[in-house]
């Protein structure tokens, strides 16, 4: 899967100056917005409360503590965090995991299964900190070790062999979800992680969806299909992305996959498997028609693909 590694400040302007209106939507004035750098990116909260600020006020603050503990638990960098704990587990031995992990974690073993084992949060981590794309923390972890190596019983972890996993292709979408969740009376509700998005109410409205074109980072506006929306591509990556499988496309001018569901760490961890069967669309078919999702790759030349 794909770690982040955060950004500078630099990039940062750039990266906000490119999101500004990633979500197409109509805002009234006393709509209430937050921009917050979390979970390797800049979260965006939008809530709109009508005449209430106060309400919508303390709805961001909210959301925001809520992402920040998801971030804290599911950091690969943080040496502290519930994911390190989990990294530094010897085999056999039991980890009683938080409620937000088990969430997490079931949802990984069920698209793993799924896609075959295509979708491992364990395998890509030797690749990644031998890169460079994640930090190498010291931790012995086999070579060859996935995800079949992982045992979950309820709230409990334990693994076959020494391993780390790597949140990054799922985790966002899940803090996301869970900043939504928080607000239960506004009349608009936006949560943009970086291209990993939700809104409420989503019907009748549009997304900016940006992609790596030809000329560097273009953009298409299309009607959203469902709540969520997330982006998978090599815009900031320089044409390289950090998404490894058994095999990855090359030669194809898809740079760019988007996936709709109506949760947001569905359509985050499917945009993998997209990005996977670039060359074969109809390779994860049945997983994407398991969770009723909606996916589309982006040409470079700005063509809109249906998987």
């Amino acid at each position: 899967m794909d770690g982040n590694l955060g950004v500078s400040f630099k990039e940062f302007n750039r990266r906000v100056i490119c999101d500004k209106a990633s979500m197409n939507l109509a805002v009234v004035a006393t709509q209430n917005r937050r921009c917050v750098p979390l979970l390797g990116t800049y979260v965006e909260f939008m809530v709109d409360c009508g005449d209430n600020d106060t309400q919508a006020k303390r709805y961001l603050n909210a959301m925001i503590t809520r992402v920040r503990d998801i971030e804290r638990s599911m950091s690969f960098h943080e040496l502290d965090s519930e994911l390190s704990h989990i990294n530094r587990l010897m085999p056999h031995c039991a980890y009683t995991m938080s409620e937000d992990m088990t969430a997490v974690l079931n949802q990984v073993t069920e698209i793993h299964a799924l896609s075959n084992g295509q979708f491992d949060c364990v395998r890509p981590v030797h690749a990644l900190t031998s890169n460079g794309q994640l930090p190498d923390h010291g931790y012995y972890k086999e070579p060859d070790a996935s995800w079949q190596d992982v045992v979950i019983d309820g709230s409990y972890l334990t693994v076959k062999r020494q391993v780390q996993l790597d949140l990054g292709g799922i985790a966002k979408g899940y803090a996301v979800d869970q900043a939504m969740r928080i607000v239960t009376n506004a009349s608009s509700v936006i949560v943009n992680a970086g291209g990993d998005s939700c809104m409420h109410p989503w019907e009748n409205s549009r997304v900016r969806l940006k992609y790596a074109s030809n000329t560097g980072i273009g953009a298409l506006t299309i009607p959203m299909e469902q709540c969520s929306v997330a982006t998978s591509s090599t815009y900031y990556t320089n044409g390289t992305a950090s998404i490894i499988g058994d095999s990855i496309p090359v030669d194809t001018p898809i740079q760019t996959v988007s996936v709709f569901a109506d949760s947001c760490m569905i359509a985050d961890a499917l945009t993998k498997l997209a990005w996977l069967s670039r060359d074969n669309r109809t390779q994860f078919k049945s997983v994407f028609d398991d969770y009723g999702a909606c996916v589309y790759g982006i040409e470079t030349n700005g063509t809109l693909i249906h998987y």
